[in-house]
């Protein structure tokens, strides 16, 4: 199961849930009827989306199971997940996180700087890649075209532009 969204909060008083505003989410909730909420590893249910809107920078949605404000309140925090093959294909230069870790990173130079541990989504700017240089060191790289200029799934590669600094075996 993939995560496509996280509870932040509630809308009014009618059991809307707010999950954080996504290109991505919007053309999933599209695709979906149902989607699990997962409030821990091992505790989940499957509800049924009767709607969804956009608020501010929100995505409101109502789950037929609830009605009211006080029947969701237990959701906050959890994560909205779905099975890869039920969600919305992906667009040019849109990848699942699951699918760059473990990806070789490469400089401009094909010299290898290390692997991608993961991706980090939840900043107030760019998402950032988290990798691993080969002298163990952890390097976070804007997920931007200036500094990453090839994603290859196929070949489990990853090129970036590097400036001095960016790498922290560099310095």
């Amino acid at each position: 199961m993939l995560i496509i969204g996280k509870i932040t909060g509630f809308h009014g008083l009618g059991g809307e849930i707010k999950v954080p505003y996504s290109e991505r989410l919007i053309n999933n909730l599209n695709c979906l009827s149902q989607v699990y909420v997962f409030k821990t590893k091992s505790d989940y249910e499957l509800l049924d989306i009767t709607n969804f809107r956009i608020h501010k920078s929100n995505i409101l949605i109502k789950f037929k199971q609830y009605s009211t404000k006080t029947d969701i309140e237990h959701l906050k925090g959890s994560l909205l997940k779905q099975k890869q093959e039920n969600l919305a294909p992906l667009q040019e230069e849109e990848y699942f996180i699951k699918d760059l870790i473990g990806l070789n990173v490469y400089d401009q130079n094909e010299t290898k700087i290390g692997i991608v541990n993961t991706l980090i989504t939840e900043t107030n700017s760019n998402d950032l890649i988290e990798i691993t240089t080969l002298n163990n060191n952890i390097s976070l790289i804007p997920f931007i075209e200036k500094f990453v200029t090839e994603v290859d799934i196929k070949n489990k590669r990853l090129r970036i532009n590097t400036i001095p600094g960016l790498i922290d075996d560099e310095i």
